[in-house]
């Protein structure tokens, strides 16, 4: 058994602990007030991407001197290397895990309250199999094929895909490889971006790892 599946099988079934993150959460009422002002719901929803970018960080134990929103790409961090670039993109594994997460976020930055019709995560899932593996792998894809992955403007250029998976009775796997692997090899081989970094939501805790990491491939010769 590998070191990254007795890592994943290690995961106790309680609560999610979003809404307990308060800090995270401040940082991101902050940061994005201070660089951000469209309307309400495009307000929740970078808070959301930041939250969890912030809480990838965390888990990484890396270090930023500043974070800010920007376009292309959803964010840029500068540390003591250089200026990286940071695309979010979030698909849920199943309807469960989407609404166990969307309540959380509504609790966090909301406090409960919508602004007239409830704001929803901007988000993506199928409960379809056959239908949640195209999502999954188009949505790489496409990703994959951004003008600021290709141009080498950043010190690193990299893809966050945000996921959860709620109390999957097998839970081998993520849902993801289990679903997608040999899809998300073949993206990987001829990726664009530097680092594709992977934060899944499992139950009480956030996970994070490299995608490269678990999928050894060779990166595809670029002619």
């Amino acid at each position: 058994m590998s070191a990254f599946r007795r890592a994943f099988l290690c995961y106790t079934v309680k609560e999610m602990n979003i809404v307990h993150e308060k800090k995270i959460a401040g940082q991101c009422e902050r940061l994005v007030t201070k660089h951000y002002a469209p309307a309400p719901a495009e307000r929740f929803k970078k808070r959301v991407e930041l939250f969890h970018l912030l809480m990838c960080f965390q888990k990484m134990g890396r270090k930023y001197r500043k974070i800010e929103p920007h376009d292309p790409g959803d964010f840029i961090m500068r540390d003591e290397q250089g200026t990286h670039l940071f695309e979010v993109v979030t698909i849920f594994g199943n309807k469960d895990a989407y609404r166990q997460i969307e309540a959380q976020f509504q609790l966090l930055f909301l406090h409960g309250q919508g602004y007239g019709e409830r704001i929803r995560l901007i988000t993506s899932f199928e409960e379809n199999a056959d239908e949640l593996k195209k999502l999954l792998v188009t949505k790489m894809w496409e990703k994959n094929e951004k003008e600021y992955f290709k141009t080498g403007r950043y010190k690193t250029a990299n893809l966050l895909l945000v996921t959860a998976e709620h109390d999957r009775k097998k839970r081998q796997f993520p849902w993801f490889l289990s679903l997608a692997r040999k899809d998300l090899e073949q993206v990987m081989a001829q990726r664009n971006f530097t680092t594709c970094y992977v934060l899944d939501y499992l139950t009480a805790n956030a996970m994070v790892f490299d995608l490269e990491k678990i999928l050894p491939v060779k990166r595809a010769t670029k002619q």
